[in-house]
């Protein structure tokens, strides 16, 4: 499916989105984590047909903890890991896992029905759809020829 202009923002974003993820996956293989409260949960993006299915990995979150917004062509995901052992008595030997809150910005093209989104937790993994308006889909063109 053919996409249509550039968008220099969107384009940008998603630079710096990876920029994000490529700075954070170095700092797990050197062992250096980031503070205990600075965390986002990894996203993948599908485009199909239909749809855009983004999925974030938020392990222990129930569906309380995340909270879903639209304003302005823009999805924010939010929501909070709480830390599970804040009293003194508990001696960690390790800690690699991010806990506190988060939140994640993704611009919605223009082609989404904002008014059909959807999102459902399972496992760890929260899957949002975002349909795509009818009109916006890509289609097929027949080529015919002329008629003599």
């Amino acid at each position: 499916m053919g996409r249509g202009p550039s968008d220099p923002f969107r384009d940008l974003l998603s630079l710096q989105e990876r920029m994000n993820q490529l700075f954070e996956e170095s700092a797990r293989r050197s062992g250096l984590r980031p503070h205990v409260d600075e965390w986002a949960p990894l996203v993948d993006i599908l485009d199909t047909d239909d749809a855009i299915i983004l999925t974030a990995e938020v392990p222990g979150l129930e569906i309380g903890d995340i909270t879903l917004e639209v304003t302005n062509h823009y999805l924010t995901l939010r929501g909070e890991r709480l830390f599970p052992h804040s009293d003194g008595n508990v001696h960690y030997h390790q800690l690699e896992r991010a806990y506190g809150k988060f939140e994640r910005l993704f611009h919605l093209p223009e082609e989404v029905d904002q008014g059909r989104i959807n999102a459902t937790l399972r496992d760890g993994v929260l899957e949002i759809a975002l349909p795509k308006q009818p009109s916006q889909r890509a289609y097929t063109i027949p080529v015919q020829s002329p008629e003599p």
